[in-house]
């Protein structure tokens, strides 16, 4: 069978761009009902910084200190305080069994109070009494003041499903609602940090990985790692298992695994990788042509990964699907991550595979 060439402009499949057949930021499905227990705690400052210190874990998220450069809110968060007036409450998330709590929600407010104690930040805008002051400049009855000024924390713990704690990003999906809205994987990697991203994150920067995606450099919100935990969620568990929405299926797979150590399985996809980019070049999935296709990527690398096929198969078995119409219309439905498209297109590429079909 002659090999094709996807980049030339008399490609035989309708020329159309694809928009990756999924738009999972924006993915509509019934979510799953979860079992959850959340009740106040009114900490006083001084509590809340020492908690801050030792058992209060600041998730990993680029936004960062946004509130750094604005010298306004900051103050006027304190003067709140020093003026008894009433503060949005913060959100913490507590896993089973564990001391730690996750910051989901007032990261801005809590770091404020943190740098103000610190003596980081002089009040600007606010009461002519407490204009220019620090922490230490304040006067001892309004330091009092200060330090016994609660603010309301509300604690939630999951309790079912009990194998997962899936429920943080859907908590903080909805709570991150200030600034630049984060993207899932972004959530994901705030919540979920552990080995699992790391290995991710490290595999993201092969370079036969990045011909596949056609980006010489890392995506800034972190969609080439999601199709990358994409690739490990499906090489690591039988397809005939997958669940859609697939934005759900990525969030409970990093939560049961982010401890994990996959190493080996991204050293299969790695040399995947590059026996797929040595076979059949760079851009193999962005068919016809345009944007990456993830529905053509997927059960192509995950099949390959799992069977260890040899450069002559993936050429062989490449070409095979790429005039297949019934493979086209696979990857070019409306919807390719439900249920029952992902399993039959897993299903067709895996006979395909075995000379089935």
């Amino acid at each position: 069978m002659k090999d094709i060439d996807i980049t030339n402009p008399s490609y035989s499949l309708e020329e159309q761009e694809l928009e990756q057949n999924e738009n999972l930021d924006n993915e509509d499905f019934k979510l799953n009902k979860y079992d959850i227990s959340a009740y106040p705690a009114d900490y006083t400052i001084k509590t809340l910084l020492e908690k801050f210190k030792e058992t209060i874990i600041v998730p990993k998220f680029q936004r960062g200190y946004v509130w750094g450069s604005n010298k306004i809110k900051q103050s006027r968060l304190i003067e709140s305080f020093l003026l008894r007036l009433p503060v949005p409450q913060i959100f913490l998330f507590q896993k089973k069994k564990e001391k730690n709590m996750l910051l989901i929600d007032g990261f801005q407010r809590v770091n404020t109070l943190h740098e103000f104690y610190n003596d980081n930040i002089k009040l600007k805008g606010v009461q002519e009494q407490w204009l220019g002051k620090t922490y230490s400049d304040l006067d001892e009855i309004d330091q009092e003041e200060l330090d016994n000024s609660t603010l309301r924390a509300i604690i939630i713990r999951q309790i079912e499903p009990d194998d997962d704690n899936s429920s943080m990003f859907y908590i903080f999906e909805r709570l991150n609602t200030g600034g630049v809205t984060l993207s899932p994987m972004e959530i994901r990697k705030a919540i979920f940090y552990g080995d699992l991203f790391l290995s991710l994150s490290e595999l993201n920067e092969d370079e036969n990985w990045r011909l596949i995606t056609g980006k010489i450099s890392a995506d800034t919100r972190l969609r080439d790692i999601e199709w990358l935990l994409r690739l490990v969620a499906l090489s690591s568990q039988e397809y005939g298992k997958y669940q859609s929405p697939m934005k759900d299926y990525l969030n409970k797979f990093m939560s049961q695994n982010f401890k994990l150590d996959f190493t080996e399985i991204c050293s299969k996809l790695k040399e995947t990788f590059r026996l797929i980019t040595k076979t059949i070049g760079p851009k193999p999935f962005h068919i016809p042509k345009g944007r990456l296709n993830i529905a053509a990527m997927d059960a192509f690398i995950v099949n390959c990964t799992i069977n260890q096929l040899t450069v002559e198969n993936i050429k062989d078995n490449y070409n095979t699907l790429i005039h297949s119409e019934d493979y086209n219309r696979l990857i070019t439905a409306r919807d390719t991550s439900t249920t029952d498209m992902l399993r039959s297109r897993f299903s067709f590429v895996e006979k395909t595979f075995n000379g089935e079909s």
